[in-house]
């Protein structure tokens, strides 16, 4: 019997304190624990991270709560 998942949609915000957390050094395997994705998930965000800094640069969402870094 095959394990059948249901595909996780995160939020621009959520990919966007993942990409946080991953440059302040926390460990892939706990973020991914912490927000129920898989490793794989993360290294995309992770590849596509520039597109999601400059999606949330021009939405406008408030970066100062996520102390964006540069």
């Amino acid at each position: 019997m095959a394990i059948v998942t249901k595909n996780k949609v995160l939020r621009v915000k959520e990919k966007f304190e993942m990409i946080q957390e991953t440059e302040n050094g926390k460990k892939r395997t706990d973020i991914c624990q912490e927000f129920g994705v898989i490793n794989s998930m993360i290294q995309i965000i992770w590849k596509n991270r520039n597109r999601i800094i400059s999606d949330v640069e021009q939405t406008g969402l408030r970066i100062k709560q996520f102390q964006m870094l540069e």
